[in-house]
């Protein structure tokens, strides 16, 4: 059984992301394990981020804005979000990204497969994958089941929150790229809170998303 100080369940966004930022901190040369059950070989998400600079994945940034465009009812502006930006990370990007620089490393090891059962203990915890048991001083699950998710009615007050997004082509120029459609809430609010925002990635291409 080998034993790590950091075993992160899960090797997505934030297993990933809290493995990198602990390969740039004082905890660098700590042992750590990062377990997931897919390869992370293709682009299965989009992520976006608002930033000053200097600040992390700025390089593998695929797209960056400085103004956003507000509609509403009756408004609408163009505003200019300095010092901030916003920034989209493609999930493909992020993969490379993170695990070149955790794969240098050689305190850092990676396990493919499906974490069985995690364990706590007096001493440590201990993690099941593919019939193999490891230990850890601090493990991180960012894995996720809905299963695990009850709602408690009588103690919390939730809100459900969806997204639904087309990357879409247009044969004649749509698009300004300089400037997303960000929060455009002239549809329908049906008792709820809906806005479309569009990232432009150039005049003929964009991702349209519906949020509610």
């Amino acid at each position: 059984m080998k034993h790590y100080n950091f075993i992160l369940a899960g090797g997505g966004a934030a297993g990933l992301s809290l493995a990198y930022h602990l390969s740039q901190s004082a905890l660098r040369d700590q042992p750590i394990l990062i377990i997931d059950q897919h390869v992370k070989n293709h682009n299965d998400h989009t992520w976006c981020f608002w930033a000053k600079d200097p600040a992390p994945f700025n390089s593998i940034a695929y797209r960056t804005w400085d103004k956003l465009a507000f509609y509403g009812e009756d408004y609408e502006a163009v505003l200019d979000i300095a010092p901030y930006h916003y920034r989209m990370v493609r999930a493909l990007d992020f993969y490379r990204f993170t695990r070149e620089i955790l794969s240098s490393r050689p305190n850092v090891d990676f396990v493919l497969g499906k974490v069985e059962r995690i364990a706590d203990g007096d001493e440590y915890a201990e993690v099941l994958v593919n019939e193999l048991t490891f230990s850890g001083d601090w493990v991180f699950d960012s894995r996720y089941d809905a299963a695990d998710y009850r709602p408690l009615s009588n103690r919390y007050h939730y809100l459900t929150q969806h997204f639904l997004g087309w990357e879409i082509e247009t044969q004649n120029p749509t698009f300004n790229p300089e400037i997303p459609n960000f929060f455009d809430f002239r549809t329908p609010q049906h008792g709820a809170m809906r806005f479309v925002y569009v990232l432009p990635f150039s005049e003929h291409r964009a991702l349209v998303e519906y949020t509610l």
